[in-house]
């Protein structure tokens, strides 16, 4: 994946961060669908049909699926990534919530 289409993260830092450790920690497979679930997670916030902890458990629920096409290490290795970027979601969520267009 092309760092430019990469959507997970709020600031440059952020996104740049964390495609890197997901490239580092991921499949290219397990990369684009945990992209697809920033996208439509950062729709969720956007849209504000949804709280924010609905938008939270489907993202959660999209990152289980994206890490769990794969099986082995990298299977556990993104998945210990994926709990963070869940954590950081839960740490800094509810600004980017709350400033979301």
């Amino acid at each position: 994946m092309e760092r430019h289409k990469w959507q997970c993260g709020t600031s440059v830092l952020d996104k740049f961060l964390a495609f890197k450790v997901a490239h580092m920690s991921c499949t290219t497979r397990q990369i684009s669908k945990i992209n697809d679930c920033c996208t439509v997670h950062d729709s969720c916030y956007e849209k504000k049909k949804l709280s924010k902890e609905k938008c939270d458990t489907l993202m959660q629920d999209c990152f289980e699926a994206a890490v769990s096409v794969e099986t082995g290490s990298k299977r556990s290795t993104c998945r210990a990534l994926m709990d963070g970027f869940e954590a950081a979601v839960d740490l800094f969520g509810d600004s980017a919530y709350g400033n979301a267009k």
